[in-house]
């Protein structure tokens, strides 16, 4: 019966494509208003709020804390948050993802801001993900194919696609990374579907002569996918790396033929809220137009987005997201040296490396804001011979930035070493959790 779905909303993907902009705007406005009709009447939550607010769009904007605190009421399928945690993490523990509640799939995210998020799919709804999936990322053929997909957990989501035609497998980060990659290699997948940190490691293997897998097509999901780390695989595997850009909330973008990120604004409604004078950089306000299970309603992410400004060249009217740069706690925050503070996003901080290192001696780097007078920078060096040249050379570059913009100079504290967990996920740039001050501008 799954089948019989995907294949449905396969062909609906590819018979009633949405070639302009215009036409893009008349079928979210009919399904903003279907959507708004299913919430009154099955939405406990939504059945009262709406009205009051008078009508879908002029709801508050919802943040993550709001939406669990309400999520009993929220879904319309009358599961509680008790009962699919519970679930969840049941699933955790075995590591068997198999058990629903009913037909509704539970999944737990990874949490990478330590928020954990819970998410629920219908029969229905796991299947139109998976006509996506086919239609905007795997891509339709004929020929029979093999998928290796790598995570933190499985879910009857991904597991939907299994086919005569797709055959997917699901490698868990949770067991020894040694053992996947002799099951990588005997696997040999078609498609290779990985996060950024991950593919990395496997690049290295698999120029070490450790493994042989020859995919077709490479994948990146759930982290920030950083230019070098892009360029390292592209080089590596001799092919263009796609992206999908997806969180517990819904498929949000993908990469096209040209290489470019669009939004999915067929199958989600955006709205930003702009976090600097430019207009380019913002939170995405999110209305997923199909979800039913778990209604996603102007729904803020933190993750932070630029819009490219361009249309692109494959023909698809979907705006094209030019970069993103992670989570709100991937921006750090600098003391002005005339009083007052700064967020100063990661592409100011990506360009110190960049300038630093110039004989590309660092294979990867990770800064930590312990406060704001103190950041925590570990490196990964080819040559050790040639650390304290590096360090000097990254401290003489963060200094230079400091007075470029008139901004004090915290005190940098380096490590020698990167903890890979492929269990977390990788972020290159975080602020920890430290007290504000007031009336933070941005650079």
């Amino acid at each position: 019966m799954d089948r019989i779905f995907i294949v449905y909303y396969l062909l609906g993907f590819y018979l009633n494509r949405i070639t302009s902009r215009e036409k893009l705007s008349l079928v979210r406005k009919a399904l903003l208003r279907k959507l708004e009709k299913f919430l009154v009447r099955n939405s406990r939550y939504y059945a009262r709020a709406i009205p009051e607010n008078g009508g879908l769009m002029h709801l508050p904007i919802m943040t993550k804390t709001q939406h669990f605190a309400n999520f009993d009421t929220i879904n319309t399928v009358d599961i509680t948050y008790d009962k699919t945690m519970e679930t969840a993490l049941k699933a955790e523990y075995s590591r068997d993802f198999s058990p629903m509640i009913e037909d509704i799939a539970v999944g737990l995210s990874s949490g990478t801001t330590g928020n954990r998020g819970l998410f629920l799919t219908s029969r229905n709804e796991r299947c139109r993900w998976v006509a996506a999936m086919i239609h905007r990322v795997i891509g339709w053929s004929w020929s029979s194919r093999r998928i290796a997909f790598f995570l933190r957990a499985n879910n009857r989501l991904y597991e939907s696609s299994n086919s005569s035609l797709i055959h997917f497998q699901f490698f868990d980060l949770s067991r020894p990374f040694e053992q996947l990659m002799v099951e990588l290699s005997g696997f040999d997948p078609d498609i290779l579907i990985a996060q950024p940190s991950v593919l990395s490691v496997i690049a290295d293997d698999y120029l070490s002569g450790k493994i042989s897998i020859r995919p077709q097509k490479i994948i990146s999901v759930a982290e920030v996918l950083e230019d070098d780390i892009k360029m390292k695989l592209e080089q590596v595997f001799q092919q263009k790396i796609h992206q999908v850009y997806q969180c517990t909330e819904g498929f949000l973008a993908f990469t096209c033929r040209e290489g470019n990120l669009h939004l999915n604004e067929d199958l989600v409604f955006f709205q930003e809220r702009f976090l600097d004078e430019s207009r380019k950089r913002f939170h995405p306000v999110i209305t997923d137009l199909y979800r039913r299970s778990q209604p996603i309603v102007r729904y803020e992410l933190n993750d932070v987005l630029s819009y490219a400004g361009y249309a692109c060249k494959c023909g698809c009217p979907f705006r094209v997201i030019e970069r993103i740069e992670g989570r709100n706690d991937d921006v750090l925050v600098f003391e002005r040296q005339s009083g007052g503070s700064v967020f100063v996003f990661g592409d100011f901080i990506r360009r110190l490396f960049l300038l630093a290192d110039k004989d590309h001696g660092v294979r990867n780097y990770q800064v930590s804001q312990i406060s704001l007078h103190e950041v925590e920078i570990s490196l990964d060096i080819e040559d050790h011979t040639e650390k304290n040249h590096i360090e000097q050379h990254i401290e003489s570059e963060w200094k230079n930035f400091c007075v470029a913009n008139h901004l004090k100079m915290p005190f940098i504290r380096f490590f020698d070493k990167i903890n890979f967990d492929p269990m977390i996920k990788f972020r290159r740039i975080i602020r920890n959790k430290f007290p504000l001050p007031d009336n933070i501008d941005y650079l």
